[in-house]
């Protein structure tokens, strides 16, 4: 609570030099009575996903007393790197895509959907290798200490390499919904919530059955999670299909296959690395610690590698920020 208090003190500085006046009006804006009409069913998205979430917490501790701690902390874990990149593209594009919709100018909603799911995909795609490829190393850095213990530290790293594939379709769930809400249409995301909540808990109702032991349950429930979510992007693209006519994704598309393409040559690069220089000495010489420079120098070559293979192949929005250096430079 404090952090969060933090962070909003460390914003009145840039509020007040931006001439934003922070007196409180008080009355009704005529904003506020249009968000009532949508309040009931963003009330009723948040009620619907948080069963899924119980739920699958119920699963867990049902199959191993330290299961809630682990598929909490694996799916906190995911949210890291969204919370951090997706949110941003999301907040930069926001705003015109607001506009764009209050316009009802249709062709410009559907680039600002385009551009966001690039600009997502080039972000998170990178790391969604790196999580699948070293989750176990990540599991172990970050919580293989105390009572939680390496063992069960090692299991989340599982449950994180086996569900990071979830990032991808719950970033474009969201995006879908950023669409949904700026065009005033509330109640679709919840009709969407609904599906994938229904999808993740007929999964994880399956993963006891499935599972060859109480500690792949975990594991399983995490990919319950992120198929779900792939239904709920296949839902949510053939709603905005449906009402935007053509989505222009052929573009994304390529966009996607390049930045695939120039992670797995960065995964294989880690790997071999890994491999080569003995890295798992640092782990078992010294510790945590070591773990966490393990994982540092993986994540340091990743990033450089999957940077200079889409640099490689022409990715357009790296070679803009390329451009931007050159002329900072």
């Amino acid at each position: 609570l404090l952090g969060v208090i933090t962070q909003a003190m460390c914003l009145i500085p840039a509020l007040r030099r931006e001439g934003i006046n922070l007196k409180p009006l008080w009355g009704l804006d005529d904003r506020l009575r249009q968000f009532g009409g949508m309040a009931a069913a963003i009330v009723l998205y948040v009620l619907i996903s948080q069963i899924g979430m119980i739920f699958a917490t119920n699963i867990s501790s049902g199959a191993d007393a330290a299961g809630p701690a682990i598929y909490n902390n694996a799916w906190l874990l995911l949210q890291l790197p969204y919370g951090v990149l997706g949110v941003t593209v999301l907040t930069a594009i926001m705003p015109r895509l607001s506009r764009n919709a209050a316009e009802g100018d249709t062709p410009a909603v559907v680039d600002d959907l385009s551009v966001a799911t690039r600009m997502t995909m080039i972000a998170l795609i990178p790391i969604v290798t790196f999580l699948t490829i070293a989750g176990t190393h990540v599991g172990t850095a970050l919580y293989g200490y105390g009572n939680f213990g390496a063992g069960n530290a090692s299991l989340l790293g599982q449950a994180v390499s086996w569900s990071a594939f979830t990032l991808i379709p719950y970033s474009l769930v969201l995006i879908h919904l950023r669409v949904f809400y700026a065009r005033e249409q509330a109640w679709t995301p919840t009709w969407i919530i609904l599906g994938i909540t229904a999808v993740k808990i007929g999964l994880s109702a399956l993963a006891p059955v499935v599972a060859s032991n109480d500690q792949q349950v975990v594991v399983l429930l995490g990919v319950a999670t992120g198929l779900a979510f792939t239904c709920g992007a296949f839902i949510g693209g053939f709603l905005l299909h449906r009402t935007l006519g053509d989505l222009r994704m052929a573009n994304v598309g390529r966009t996607v296959w390049h930045v695939v393409l120039a992670s797995a040559g960065g995964a294989a690069v880690v790997l071999v690395a890994d491999r080569l220089l003995q890295l798992d000495a640092l782990a078992d010489r010294f510790g945590g610690l070591g773990s966490m420079v393990r994982v540092a120098i993986s994540g340091i070559l990743m990033l450089l590698v999957a940077l200079v293979g889409m640099y490689l192949l022409k990715v357009p929005e790296i070679m803009a920020i390329e451009a931007a250096v050159r002329r900072k430079i």
